[in-house]
């Protein structure tokens, strides 16, 4: 059994259960002692907590979440250090599936409800990247899909791990113990570059990844390891999403929208969310 699980969080948090895990933490299901509304707390990884550059960034994303007020991203509430010095935020309990879990269930989504989750995704993209904040691990296990009250989808981004603001941010980023930070599968190739400058137009490139892997059922980039996959970022063009899923019905315009979003260069995607998001809805006219 989970040691944490009963743990008492200044006298206010009580730690039910584990739900799931991000960049940083154990995200946990927990009662509220002042309220019947259930939250999630995310607490920094135990062999972190003496770790200054983890606890930093585990500030920084319940800095960077706490500053977003949007329907489609996790909305963060507190944020504290115990007295045993467990650093952890409370964060908005979302009842739901992530995308990967739908994924995975699945195989791909239909094409119209994909286009309406799309939307939703760069809609929250576009508000993080007004305030200057990169996700930097867009995947479809950091989107969870709610029912809103008209039964429609309702997306979630979550995990805000390797947020950072858009400054002069360099490229692959490794932790102390030499682990890739971020996920192969869906990092732009100036993300698994070292030492190259990297801005919002990354974030839509592994939206892209994502988009692909939704409507297709297959990713559009995976080597047999991590490296590789990197390396294949940076070298490799997916396959028109068509190609790759013959038994789908992927409409020329909806692949050239995913397409421009995967371009290798910067310069040549999409230059913000806000117009991926405009040329989404569109499709969906």
């Amino acid at each position: 059994m989970d040691p944490l699980v009963g743990l008492v969080l200044d006298e206010r948090y009580q730690i039910l259960s584990e739900i799931g895990r991000g960049a940083l933490g154990i995200v946990y299901k927990a009662a509220q002692f002042d309220s019947a509304i259930p939250v999630a707390v995310k607490l920094l990884f135990e062999d972190m907590i003496n770790d200054d550059t983890a606890f930093d960034r585990f500030s920084s994303e319940a800095q960077s979440v706490s500053s977003l007020e949007h329907t489609n991203i996790v909305t963060v509430h507190d944020f504290g250090l115990t007295d045993f010095g467990y650093a952890y935020f409370v964060m908005d309990y979302l009842e739901g599936e992530n995308l990967q879990n739908t994924l995975d269930r699945e195989g791909r989504l239909p094409l119209k409800r994909a286009l309406k989750i799309f939307v939703q995704i760069a809609d929250a993209l576009s508000h993080a990247h007004s305030k200057n904040i990169m996700h930097s691990d867009i995947k479809p296990e950091n989107v969870i899909i709610q029912k809103a009250e008209n039964g429609e989808d309702l997306a979630k981004l979550v995990d805000f791990g390797l947020a950072k603001r858009f400054h002069g941010i360099s490229g692959m980023r490794v932790s102390q113990s030499g682990e890739v930070l971020g996920t192969p599968a869906y990092m732009s190739p100036e993300q698994c570059m070292g030492g190259r400058t990297i801005d919002a137009r990354s974030d839509i490139y592994s939206f892209g990844c994502l988009m692909y892997a939704v409507v297709t059922g297959v990713l559009p980039i995976l080597g047999p390891d991590a490296m590789q996959t990197m390396s294949l970022h940076l070298s490799m063009n997916p396959q028109p999403p068509a190609q790759a899923c013959p038994g789908a019905l992927i409409p020329l315009n909806v692949q050239d929208v995913i397409m421009k979003a995967l371009k290798k260069f910067p310069e040549e995607r999409y230059q913000t969310a806000a117009l991926l998001r405009r040329d989404l809805q569109q499709l969906l006219k």
